[in-house]
């Protein structure tokens, strides 16, 4: 990976993030997100940047994509 995520980068993405728009499969709105203790971005950050690195994600962001992939097939 050339250039690392950072938690203002993280900061400017939520910061962008529109008022009022419904929830997405990870179930957290925007709201949460923008008054979130600024560390949150730190963490945020971490996560994207072993993503990016090792091709790895959490399980549970696993988890939830297979489960919208799966209810989009029925």
């Amino acid at each position: 990976m050339k250039d690392p995520f950072t938690p203002e980068e993280i900061n400017k993405a939520i910061k962008s993030l529109k008022d009022g728009k419904s929830v997405g499969t990870d179930e957290t709105n925007e709201e949460l997100l923008k008054n979130a203790p600024a560390e949150i971005n730190e963490e945020i950050a971490k996560i994207l940047n072993i993503t990016a690195e090792t091709g790895r994600h959490p399980k549970e962001i696993k988890y939830r994509y297979q489960s919208q992939e799966r209810s989009q097939v029925h």
